[in-house]
C-alpha cells in the first residue's frame, strides 16, 4: 500500500508498507521525515540534482525507516496498549495474591473457632475434674 503526503513547499514524500501495518505507522514515519528533511536541509532541495541529496540526507532516511520498522515506541498507540496489558497483569497477579491471602485468612479464622470450642470443652472438663478431685478429697 502506497502512503503519501504533500508539505506546504509542495515536496511530495512516499512510501511503501504492507497493508498489515496500518495507516498510522506510515504516515508517522512520512511526517517524521518531512520534518527532518526541511530541518536539515531547509531550501538547498531546489537547486539540488537528482543524487545530490543521497549523501546528504541518506542515512536520516535509513535511521529513520530502521525505527519505524524496528521499534515499538514508533507506534504510540500500539505502546501504550502494551503497556496497559503490563499493568493489567500485574493487576491480575495482585488480585489473585489478595484472594489467596483472604482463603488463607478465612482457613486461619476456621481453625480460631475449632480451638474455641476445643478449649472450652477443655475448661468444661478441668471444672469437673477438679470438683471431682475436691468431693474426693
Amino acid at each position: 500500500v502506497f502512503h503519501y503526503i504533500v508539505d506546504d513547499n509542495g515536496l511530495v514524500f512516499l512510501c511503501m508498507a504492507d497493508s498489515a501495518t496500518g495507516h498510522r505507522i506510515p504516515y508517522s514515519f512520512l511526517d517524521d521525515i518531512s520534518n527532518a528533511f526541511v530541518t536539515q536541509l531547509g531550501r538547498s532541495w531546489r537547486t539540488a540534482g537528482e543524487k545530490d541529496l543521497d549523501d546528504a540526507f541518506g542515512r536520516v532516511l535509513q535511521e529513520k525507516m530502521h525505527f519505524y520498522n524496528t521499534a515499538r515506541e514508533a507506534d504510540k498507540i500500539r505502546a501504550v496498549r502494551a503497556e496497559i496489558e503490563e499493568v493489567k497483569d500485574v493487576m491480575i497477579t495482585n488480585i489473585e495474591k489478595v484472594l489467596d491471602r483472604g482463603e488463607r485468612i478465612e482457613h486461619l479464622v476456621e481453625e480460631t473457632d475449632q480451638l474455641q470450642v476445643k478449649s472450652y470443652g477443655f475448661k468444661t472438663g478441668a471444672v469437673k475434674l477438679k470438683r471431682r478431685l475436691w468431693w474426693k478429697n
